[in-house]
């Protein structure tokens, strides 16, 4: 039956209507069909208020962290700047990048928004040296590769031990006294690492000395030396120049030779203002023994 202008007024006559057995009949069977009808409707707006529920939560992700943590043969935590970390994942060229904050005595960040598979981590710690003579920062570089499945767990790190052996790179970062140019380098010549970065790309030519030195009852004298230069193609995509082939040779020159001290000079010499930015910086191997 399809409810039409004027229905109340039928329905009444309907209820009105002298009392008979066909009457009551047609009664009958007019009210059994509006019932079903407020029925139906009933059933779809309960199937449809039952569709427009909220979905359920998704079960909470692992809170499992990124974990470097201190000992008594680590540097002192102290002395820590900062920590920023890039993760990887196998086969993807987007690096996701996490400065790690202090927490329970470690520096941690979280991994639970990482998907599951094959990752590598790259650590750069900074920090300082904790010696009076020596109040240039340290990087120390690591790293590290890991897997995350459904069942994680912490992906954990012991911090740097502050010497030139171990799995972690230590290395000198030199900064202009504005701080907008850097140069780093391993305190280890024989790793011939080098990376610079500048505000500006193609700003800036280069001119960058090494030595290392070997000294011993009162003399001292050259195992190594190289000077590299660089005026026009020293930049790459970025105003970041990170290059292991450019101090290849004093690498060379100074491997499995004995040495105690080493020598870093180089010069910056800004194109639009032919300024010289120097740095120049003196270190012992004893330093990391």
């Amino acid at each position: 039956m399809v409810a039409r202008k004027g229905m109340p007024i039928y329905i009444c006559g309907l209820l009105f209507m002298p009392f008979s057995n066909y009457t009551m009949r047609i009664k009958l069977n007019y009210f059994s069909s509006l019932f079903s009808y407020f029925l139906a409707a009933a059933i779809l707006l309960i199937l449809f208020s039952s569709c427009k529920k909220d979905p359920p939560a998704p079960t909470p992700a692992s809170d499992a962290k990124l974990v470097i943590s201190f000992d008594q043969g680590t540097i002192n935590p102290a002395l820590t700047d900062s920590v920023v970390v890039f993760f990887k994942k196998v086969n993807s060229n987007q690096p996701i990048l996490k400065k790690l904050r202090q927490e329970t005595g470690n520096m941690v960040t979280e991994i639970s928004d990482l998907s599951n598979g094959d990752w590598t981590v790259e650590m750069y710690f900074y920090a300082r040296s904790g010696r009076t003579d020596d109040v240039a920062l340290r990087v120390y570089t690591q790293t590290k590769p890991f897997t995350l499945g459904t069942q994680r767990s912490d992906v954990s790190v012991k911090a740097p031990n502050g010497k030139l052996a171990g799995s972690w790179r230590p290395m000198v970062m030199l900064k202009d006294r504005n701080k907008e140019l850097a140069l780093i380098l391993p305190f280890d010549g024989t790793d011939p690492y080098m990376e610079i970065r500048t505000p500006e790309k193609d700003r800036f030519y280069f001119y960058l000395e090494r030595g290392a030195y070997k000294s011993a009852n009162g003399t001292s004298e050259t195992v190594a030396a190289y000077d590299w230069q660089c005026m026009d193609g020293c930049y790459g995509n970025s105003s970041w120049i990170i290059n292991d082939t450019w101090l290849l040779p004093f690498a060379q020159q100074l491997q499995n030779k004995a040495w105690t001290s080493g020598f870093i000079f180089g010069i910056f010499v800004d194109k639009q203002t032919n300024e010289d930015n120097i740095f120049h910086y003196m270190y012992k191997k004893e330093w990391f023994e």
